[in-house]
């Protein structure tokens, strides 16, 4: 009996991984933010943000970095998806969000600017 009352107690503790969907909103705050170029690595101030979750895309809030921002979704699994375009990607594992975008572009014949920029951001579900 104690050891059905504990397989209980934590399958309780963990089910909340199980009950995230589709359509859920979840709200960030970001660890950190920068962008590496290829003269320089600069630090931002976080910011917090939030996403809809969809079957096939995340849409972002106004405002902030990903102001109005979607992208695609290519695996769902739970607590687990993934995702993003031909230069961007994301990860979302358990209340962790993960985001990298990669520019190189060449403005009027200048010195090329190759820039990575990197997210890693806490959530919550709402």
């Amino acid at each position: 009996m104690k050891k059905l009352f504990l397989y209980i107690f934590f399958g309780l503790m963990i089910s909340n991984i199980g009950f995230t969907e589709i359509n859920d909103v979840y709200y960030c705050e970001m660890d950190r933010i920068s962008k590496t170029t290829d003269k320089e690595m600069r630090e931002y101030r976080n910011q917090k943000f939030k996403f809809k979750r969809n079957q096939n895309n995340i849409e972002f809030g106004s405002g902030g970095f990903f102001d109005d921002y979607e992208t695609q979704v290519l695996k769902n699994s739970g607590e687990y998806f993934w995702g993003g375009s031909e230069w961007d990607r994301f990860i979302y594992l358990e209340g962790k969000f993960v985001f990298s975008n990669l520019l190189n572009t060449n403005l009027d014949n200048e010195d090329p600017r190759h820039q990575i920029v990197s997210i890693v951001a806490t959530c919550e579900l709402f």
